[in-house]
Formats: C-alpha cells, structure tokens, sequence
C-alpha cells in the first residue's frame, strides 16, 4: 500500500503535518514555553531554533527518538560520557510534550474527520472495511458456508495506528508504544473495536475496548464526522458494525483514492483472499 507520502490533492502528509503545525502555532504561541528539556537538549544536539513550528520538529524528533531507545533497550539521550542527558522528571516533561502534539500528525488541529490523517490511510480503510465484510460472510459464500479467513492481520507503524483511529472519529490521547495495536472483533451482528496503547510495557494485558455508534435523533451521523477524544468514549461495549465500515471506507466510497490507491487496495484484497487452505492471512 502506499506510505504516510502518498499524495494528497497533490500535497503529501508532511506537508499537512507542517499546515497542522502553523494552525496550532496561530492557536497557541509558545506552545511549549521555557520548556526545561528544550534548553538542556539545545547543547547536546546543537537545537538553537526557538520559534513554535521549529520547536513542534524538535520534540516530535526527540520523542520519537526516545520511544526508539527504550524499545530497543537504550539508555536515552546518553551524552557523551554515557551519562543521561535528562533526568526522569525531564524524559516525563519530554513525553507529555510530545505526546500534546498528537493531533498535528492524526486528528488534525480543527477535529474533522474528512480534513484529518485519516485521508492518508485511505487505502487501509477501505481494505479493513472490506475484510471486516467478508469475515462476516456478507460478500462470499458457498453452500451457505463462508470461504474467507477468519483472521486478518494488518502490520504497520505509530502513524497508520493513529490515522486508522481517526477515520473513526477517534482522538488518541499520546502516541502508541512499540508492539501497540487496534483488534476488531467481527460477529454477524457488531464488532468490538478495542486497542492496547502501550503494548511496549503491558504486553499482555487486555485491551480496551470502546463503543462506537452512529447515535440517535439529532445526533444521529452515518459515519464519523468530528474527533471524540478517547477518554470520552464508553468502554466494554460494542460497536455498530456498519457505522465503523462507513467511517473505514469513507474515502472509497467518495472517490477520493487516486488510480494508484485504488489500484493499491485491488491487490490488497487479491492478497489476503484468494483461496487459500489457511484461515488467517496477512497484509
């Protein structure tokens, strides 16, 4: 499938995350203040920039760096005597900065699900909306029995996790850590959406699961249309099946892919269900 570049009304996401993050410096100036980490860093990496939108690159760089080390089991930020650059209480400074610029690089700085970076995972959309279909034997089947797998896996990074949890209205509330996931359960009837977000230090433990529905009267959408944070939503519960598959497939069904998305998500589903005497497949 295309990257986090693919083009995008002929920008690419990094230039979104770079509108995002003049939008949320017009916002907010001085977004970070005289953040104590930002000076102490400035030395160890030559960082002299303090404007607002240099600064949003600098800790987004830094604390992706410091996820990187701790997953691989560094020490993080080592100078060059090998002695931590920052204390704890600055690595926690660091991750709560980083972890505020979430929306600049998911949700989006106005909360609309259709303007947000969920469009750059248009394709994994469409193509999980599609599997979810077929696990529940809606699109395939013979002698009354489904053919397809019964499992799906879907591999990918920090990014696609983030943007697949905004195509359903979902604002995350810091970044995921190594090995994190989203599991959707699929039965003929609902599906849970669930998710672990720091698989990196609870590797087993259960994820959460959160009920997304279209609502009722005037509340009532179709699909997603604006973020809910997710501390907001109801958890244990399940989800409507068709209002998720409406949100995943929002793009597709618009015809907003480009000929190289749409020709990206036909090979995937060649992929992963073509007859096969395995149950699960991978994407």
């Amino acid at each position: 499938m295309p990257n986090n570049m693919s083009v995008l009304e002929g920008a690419h996401y990094k230039t979104w995350t770079e509108d995002q993050a003049e939008m949320f410096c017009g916002l907010s100036e001085n977004v970070f203040g005289q953040a104590r980490f930002i000076d102490l860093m400035e030395g160890a990496t030559g960082f002299t920039n303090p404007g607002c939108e240099e600064k949003i690159d600098f800790v987004h760089n830094l604390g992706t760096q410091m996820h990187v080390n701790r997953a691989v089991g560094l020490s993080c930020f080592p100078n060059t005597n090998n002695e931590a650059a920052l204390t704890s209480a600055e690595l926690e400074e660091l991750r709560i900065a980083h972890d505020s610029l979430v929306p600049l690089f998911s949700s989006g700085v106005n909360g609309n699900v259709s303007t947000s970076a969920a469009r750059f995972a248009g394709t994994i959309g469409a193509v999980v909306g599609y599997s979810m279909n077929r696990v529940q034997g809606q699109l395939q089947e013979i002698a009354g029995v489904c053919q397809d797998p019964k499992f799906v896996y879907f591999s990918g990074h920090d990014h696609n996790l983030n943007q697949l949890f905004a195509m359903v209205g979902i604002e995350a509330a810091n970044w995921p850590t190594f090995g994190s996931y989203w599991l959707i359960e699929v039965f003929s009837s609902h599906i849970n959406f669930c998710y672990n977000w720091d698989a990196e230090n609870h590797p087993f433990e259960d994820p959460v699961c959160v009920a997304l529905d279209p609502g009722t009267g005037d509340d009532f959408t179709e699909r997603a249309e604006m973020m809910t944070g997710i501390g907001e939503l109801s958890t244990g519960l399940p989800s409507n099946s068709e209002y998720v598959k409406r949100s995943l497939k929002r793009f597709v069904h618009d015809n907003q892919l480009t000929d190289e998305e749409m020709d990206a998500v036909t090979r995937a589903r060649e992929l992963i269900f073509t007859e096969r005497d395995t149950t699960a497949a991978l994407a």
